[in-house]
């Protein structure tokens, strides 16, 4: 049976259990993602481009810092992006070569018009020791209003010189973008993982199995979730294909892992109603959306072989995908093999519930899809140190269940559409690797995104209205609690576990009636530890579209935030290469 959203207090909630080291201030805009740490001394800084529109594939020239050679310790992607309210379902992309630096989207609000990000591209910096030529490119996925202006951006680039302290990591000797051509790749390669930036169409976790729309027409109707524009006949919205997104990796043909697609949140969930969540505050990775990071090493071998190989990815979303490479350098060629492989191949049948019926003019049930699997892959390679085997195992969980209730099955009855969203996506992976009796590596990590959406529009219907029969909306009741969470445990020889955990979470809610406004209030609240003395938190919380509270560091020892210089605060890929 369908139930209403229980609607959720607006409290500010943190913790900090370990001592801390370098400070890190707030943020200037109202954002609470945490600044990438930075390493000792002063950095080298190469100035990418400056006030650069984004537009279709617009070029910009990078040389290395002279005098600055490295290796480094790190290095840091500054940008800061600009534009107009039109850029509020835009897609942006920074790349260097073929290689992507940066994909995300730019979130509008009316009283902030500039954002600034921060990328750790330590792990790329095998690209920054020659000159390029990069690309900044813009996408527009369809934009219910502005004035038709660009989104702007200036980058630079925060070489941090290897110290004591501070030593260069131990990075990949090779990145290229695995464009899923053949490739002809290094024949020593003894580690391999691909960075990947995955993203469906906006909403996509409401949508409604295609069968449902055909006996239904309505859950696809002005009042459903979208992002079409408006206009004075406004357009159909909703989206068919049902609930469940995912990215298959294969190599060669052969499944080799699985992505799971984050449920990113624009900023109007119907296109009528403009920023109804997010103004000022907005939600978990909207302009920031971190890769998530494949172990392909149990195929080091097999990418090894002569000949050119592909890196393809599948599934129902955009994916852009980059594979970091770590070679022999005792060896020009290596051998092994995959012993064990139990993926499947393509995207898996979701199991779908569905209990929609409708009676009169009333059209209420639910729909519920599930997908559960694991898997398990093995491979070795012989290397100038020996013989590595390594493993991957891995639990995907998967569960979206929609509530629904529409109260007019025609144009002519139209009045209110009600979907309630519970979803949960969760991968647990755990890589190994080994040398006889010896770990080499030992990494478990957990990644969760669940989202609780209630979505609720009211609409009149008007026969006469101008050229045509017009639909007015006339109001809604929205509210979300997003999170993303991350934990990992991690171990190298010599070293004790170490482990993180982030926590960011988004919960808004907005009602509006004809006009009037209640219930609007929002709070996004971040937070990381580690267990070797990081501690970042900070919350932000809103009221009627206006800022009204922010607190950086209550929780953390001396109520203040410390990240160390090698820490991945933003919950982005980390292969322990800080490590000696």
């Amino acid at each position: 049976m369908f139930t209403k959203f229980a609607r959720r207090s607006v409290a500010a909630v943190t913790l900090c259990l370990f001592p801390a080291v370098a400070v890190l201030a707030a943020p200037a805009v109202p954002t609470v993602e945490p600044r990438v740490s930075s390493a000792a001394g002063a950095p080298c800084v190469v100035i990418l481009f400056t006030d650069q529109p984004f537009d279709e594939f617009t070029s910009y020239s990078y040389a290395p810092p002279p005098g600055c050679p490295g290796p480094w310790s790190k290095v840091v992607l500054k940008l800061n992006l600009g534009g107009s309210r039109a850029a509020n379902t835009a897609q942006v992309n920074l790349s260097l070569g073929d290689v992507s630096l940066f994909n995300g989207s730019l979130s509008q609000t009316d009283d902030v018009d500039n954002w600034h990000v921060e990328r750790d591209l330590t792990d790329y910096a095998a690209l920054l020791h020659a000159p390029r030529v990069g690309t900044l490119n813009y996408l527009d996925l369809g934009t219910p209003y502005g004035d038709g202006s660009r989104v702007t951006g200036s980058a630079k680039l925060m070489f941090y010189r290897s110290t004591a302290g501070t030593p260069a990591h131990r990075v990949p000797d090779r990145v290229v973008q695995a464009s899923g051509s053949p490739q002809n790749l290094p024949h020593n390669i003894v580690r391999a993982y691909l960075d990947v930036t995955a993203r469906a169409e906006p909403l996509w976790y409401t949508c409604v199995p295609n069968a449902s729309a055909v006996s239904y027409p309505a859950l696809l109707s002005v009042l459903a979730p979208g992002i079409n524009q408006p206009g004075i006949f406004p357009q159909p919205q909703g989206c068919t294909g049902g609930s469940f997104r995912e990215v298959e990796v294969s190599v060669d043909g052969t499944p080799a892992g699985v992505v799971p697609v984050f449920p990113w949140l624009p900023s109007d969930l119907n296109g009528v109603f403009h920023n109804a969540l997010d103004t000022p505050v907005p939600g978990v990775q909207v302009f920031n959306l971190v890769p998530y990071r494949v172990d392909l090493t149990p195929f080091a071998a097999i990418l090894s072989d002569a000949g050119p190989h592909t890196v393809t990815l599948s599934g129902n979303a955009w994916t852009d995908a980059q594979l970091l490479l770590y070679l022999d350098h005792g060896s020009a060629h290596v051998t092994g093999a995959v012993t064990l492989n139990t993926l499947t191949d393509g995207v898996p049948t979701p199991v779908v519930t569905n209990s929609l019926s409708a009676s009169g003019n009333v059209l209420e049930g639910n729909v519920g899809t599930e997908v559960n699997r694991q898997f398990e892959i093995h491979g070795f390679v012989n290397t100038s140190h020996g013989r590595i085997n390594s493993l991957v195992k891995e639990k995907v969980k998967f569960s979206n269940f929609q509530g629904f209730h529409l109260d007019g099955l025609v144009y002519e009855e139209l009045e209110s559409y009600w979907q309630n969203v519970w979803l949960q996506s969760t991968v647990d992976r755990h890589s190994r690797r080994t040398r006889g009796s010896k770990v080499l590596s030992n990494d478990h990590e957990i990644v969760a995104y669940p989202l609780t959406l209630h979505y609720a529009t009211f609409g009149e219907y008007d026969p006469d209205g101008g050229d045509g029969p017009i639909v007015y909306l006339t109001g809604y009741q929205f509210a979300v609690d997003q999170k993303r969470h991350v934990e990992g445990w991690h171990r190298r020889p010599g070293m004790p576990w170490y482990a993180t955990v982030l926590n960011d979470r988004f919960v808004a809610s907005h009602d509006m009636d004809e006009g009037t406004h209640s219930h609007w209030n929002s709070l996004r609240r971040y937070g990381f530890k580690d267990s070797f003395g990081s501690c970042y938190k900070a919350v932000r919380t809103s009221a009627n579209g206006v800022l009204t509270g922010s607190t950086f560091g209550n929780g953390c020892p001396g109520d203040s935030n410390h990240v160390r210089w090698y820490a991945h605060a933003d919950g982005s890929p980390d292969a322990i290469t800080w490590r000696p």
